[in-house]
């Protein structure tokens, strides 16, 4: 201790200031990610260049405006990152290589009529990186089992009338075991059309 004061066995010292944490809600989303041919890949992956570039403009018009904010806020994360860069060795980073992007490119949460599906994935992630999927729950907190609330939400699915005729023949394939190893338990599973599927059992 720094008073020079001894330590008990299994006592312990803090030391430096707290750091609080913002209340954040415990929001997950379970969706399915379908994997296209090489083709549908392609012209996915236009479509995403297109989107980015129409994008690109309009955040070049709001960097005009708030040009003396985002200038202090640039200085402060450059040093933070360079201070993040150095502490890091550069044997522990290293980038994916071309075939883990090619695979990513290649899934897609929301297909079209003219693309070639080769299989669905079930996916579990935050519920803000589900926004563009077709397929999506949303799952918090809850009481219900893992097993249960795998079954409402591949229920749903199949039960989803704007779905294209050829994904619910993926989605019946997919096995409830594949997608519990991802699945946390003790969840509520909630979506718009969820009462009409549990009226319906």
């Amino acid at each position: 201790a720094p008073s020079g004061e001894y330590l008990k066995t299994g006592g312990f010292m803090i030391r430096g200031k707290k750091n609080y944490l913002t209340a954040s809600q415990l929001v997950m989303g379970f969706g399915l990610l379908f994997r296209l041919d090489s083709e549908s890949a392609a012209r996915h992956l236009e479509k995403r260049c297109q989107a980015e570039d129409g994008l690109g403009g309009e955040e070049a018009n709001c960097d005009n405006l708030h040009d003396e904010q985002n200038k202090q806020k640039k200085l402060v994360t450059s040093e933070l990152s360079e201070q993040s860069f150095n502490s890091v060795n550069s044997e522990e980073f290293s980038y994916p290589d071309n075939e883990t992007l090619d695979a990513i490119q290649c899934l897609t949460g929301n297909p079209t009529e003219d693309d070639n599906i080769l299989f669905a994935l079930p996916v579990c992630a935050p519920y803000a990186a589900l926004s563009n999927y077709k397929f999506k729950v949303k799952l918090t907190p809850g009481t219900t089992k893992k097993g249960k609330a795998i079954k409402t939400a591949i229920d749903l699915f199949m039960q989803d009338r704007t779905a294209l005729p050829g994904l619910r023949e993926f989605i019946k394939v997919i096995q409830e075991q594949d997608v519990a190893r991802d699945f946390p338990g003790k969840v509520k599973v909630s979506a718009p059309n969820l009462h009409s599927v549990r009226k319906k059992r």
